[in-house]
């Protein structure tokens, strides 16, 4: 399965889950999308990872991580910083391995309230869920 949100990095709250709006999956019934997170329908061990694009002139400075359930994903902690002089682009991303139940919420949060758009989509986030077993 394959989530993500282009254009924009927003979520509604400070450490809430970043927005996603489209999701691709096969099988598509073992996936759904909510506002900031795809369930799992299916039990079974997941290799969960994601990428949050942040173009050069956009500047950002908050931790993300993966959730399942509310419960942080310890291995996809990743602490974003980037100011927006730099003149550069930024590329951060974090992974994990989840052993899921049906109806397990994954989501990318923000431990800051984001709010960060562009008008030619490049700013971004993705979601990306493979199924191991």
């Amino acid at each position: 399965a394959l989530a993500y949100q282009l254009g924009s990095l927003r979520n509604q709250q400070t450490g809430g889950g970043l927005v996603l709006s489209t999701l691709l999956a096969d099988p598509e019934g073992d996936y759904s999308l909510g506002e900031d997170a795809v369930i799992i329908r299916s039990a079974g061990t997941y290799l969960v990872r994601y990428t949050v694009f942040v173009p050069e002139q956009t500047a950002v400075d908050t931790v993300l991580r993966l959730q399942a359930n509310e419960q942080s994903l310890l291995s996809s902690v990743v602490r974003a910083v980037k100011g927006a002089g730099s003149g550069q682009s930024a590329t951060f991303s974090g992974q994990a391995l989840l052993k899921a139940d049906a109806g397990t919420a994954v989501r990318v949060i923000s431990s800051s309230a984001l709010n960060l758009t562009d008008t030619a989509a490049n700013t971004s986030v993705s979601l990306s869920i493979d199924r191991v077993v």
